[in-house]
């Protein structure tokens, strides 16, 4: 049985187990991120940005390029950094949100508004993940604002 390592009240755990459907459909590699085999684990995605930002998934984490610096979240400790210094968790993951919130609207924007939900309702959630659901749930707050803004460009 798969074991998950998930910090309490971290949304990044159910953002995360939803990357990992959206690689199985295929759907990352849809959307433009590039598909890269690792020695171990699963294979990276990264998908780069017109302004020379680009965003790296793999499943033992995040890396993503900022004016700031190179964010990396390490999913098994929870830990961020920037260029190699510590930062908070909370720092961090505002950092990551409005990239995050670019991938769920695309996907939403590809699979219709109730998409996620679908999903989470059609999958038994291992117990880390149903644990986490609200926490994700308020860290997606504002993604509706940034589908409209999308569909109006």
């Amino acid at each position: 049985m798969a074991r998950f390592h998930t910090l309490p009240r971290c949304p990044l755990a159910v953002q995360f187990w939803l990357l990992g459907l959206d690689a199985r459909r295929g759907d990352l590699t849809r959307l433009g991120y590039r598909k890269t085999p690792m020695p171990t684990g699963s294979s990276a995605y990264t998908l780069n940005f017109i302004d020379r930002h680009s965003l790296t998934l793999h499943s033992t984490g995040l890396t993503l390029s900022l004016p700031e610096g190179e964010l990396n979240y390490e999913r098994r400790t929870g830990r961020f950094t920037l260029d190699g210094q510590p930062i908070l968790p909370a720092r961090g993951r505002e950092l990551a949100r409005p990239f995050l919130h670019d991938h769920e609207a695309r996907i939403l924007g590809t699979h219709g508004p109730h998409w996620r939900e679908s999903q989470l309702g059609s999958h038994a959630l291992p117990a880390p993940i149903r644990r986490t659901l609200p926490h994700w749930q308020a860290y997606m707050q504002g993604l509706e604002a940034q589908m409209w803004q999308a569909r109006q460009a």
